[in-house]
């Protein structure tokens, strides 16, 4: 992903630079949105990310050295101290958010118990973040691969885009 950012940054010097920074487009933006969705406040967005990436050491497939394996149980523990209380909260006095949805679920009759929303959080962190990061840098990369087709994507009047 680094080698990525590098080369993305070095070709995107010309007349697109300073319109929005790779960092922002393809690291922060989707956690913040998944943070909005959470209610997360603002102060406290960036620690999405951290624990995001402690998530993704985790399912990697590499062997973690100890000081990453600390680091990545510190994370998932931050996480689940972050949202236990804000849970238990939201069962006391429901908003219009995900983390009310979250723990009003039921089955069966059956309460989730306060670890079962948590874990479905941190599925929704893992899930939707490193998705679309991924999803993000590799259509950066392609159309840098192939300029021809950014520039149909940019000039074809019968491609949609967003207003």
């Amino acid at each position: 992903m680094a080698v990525c950012a590098s080369t993305c940054w070095t070709r995107l010097r010309g007349p697109a630079a300073g319109l929005i920074s790779f960092e922002t487009a393809l690291l922060r933006r989707p956690v913040t949105v998944i943070a909005q969705m959470r209610g997360v406040p603002a102060a406290d967005r960036h620690r999405l990310q951290e624990w995001s990436s402690a998530f993704g050491r985790v399912i990697s497939g590499r062997v973690l050295s100890a000081r990453e394996a600390s680091a990545t149980r510190d994370g998932i523990a931050a996480f689940i101290d972050y949202f236990r209380d804000p849970i238990e909260e939201r069962r006391r006095r429901p908003r219009n958010d995900m983390l009310s949805d979250v723990g009003a679920v039921e089955e069966a009759g059956d309460r989730l118990s306060t670890q079962e929303p948590i874990m479905n959080l941190i599925l929704l962190l893992v899930a939707g973040h490193g998705t679309t990061t991924h999803l993000l840098g590799n259509g950066l990369l392609a159309v840098l691969r192939h300029p021809e087709q950014w520039k149909r994507l940019v000039t074809d009047e019968t491609i949609p885009h967003p207003r």
